[in-house]
């Protein structure tokens, strides 16, 4: 894999061209210019547009760096009898920024809504990389609701099998 993204870091997309694109977020506006008609993201220059530019960026700059430090606490820890700690650390951050994410959700049930976005399947992962067994549906429903709603749409479930349902 380190031929295909250097960083040993999920996830990669070869283009078509055969670019080597990483980095989730660059990665998913890559797929929304290459696929307008999708409608994978709202209009450019709207406000909903902005909302869930700012979200997607939030998740990967403020969540997904906490996932390594979660997985390899040793890595960012003063010494491995701290790595605990740290990883305890990283926890109650990861808890409170899931928070912070729960309370820009309304009653639709994705983030603008009605409307879908690829921001909602992103937020839709997130929260399921493991680190707090039940905690998520029990403290973030909407964000439980949101996984739901993203599930139930017919090409993401078959995409996803069983991958994430049932491990809420």
């Amino acid at each position: 894999y380190l031929a295909v993204n250097p960083h040993g870091k999920l996830p990669a997309l070869i283009t078509p061209e055969g670019h080597i694109l990483t980095e989730t977020l660059a990665i998913l506006l890559a797929l929304d210019d290459r696929h307008p008609a999708a409608g994978l993201l709202p209009p450019r220059a709207s406000s909903e547009r902005e909302k869930v530019l700012r979200w997607l960026a939030f998740a990967a700059t403020e969540l997904y760096p906490v996932v390594e430090i979660l997985d390899y606490p040793e890595r960012f820890a003063a010494s491995l009898e701290t790595a605990s700690g740290t990883r305890d650390k990283a926890l109650e951050i990861w808890r409170s920024r899931l928070k912070r994410m729960e309370g820009e959700i309304g009653e639709g049930p994705f983030l603008l809504g009605e409307a879908f976005s690829l921001t909602d399947i992103y937020w839709s992962v997130v929260p399921r990389w493991g680190f707090q067994p039940g905690w998520t549906a029990e403290n973030t429903p909407k964000l439980n609701r949101l996984f739901h709603a993203v599930c139930a749409r017919p090409r993401i479930a078959a995409a996803w099998g069983d991958r994430w349902v049932g491990k809420e």
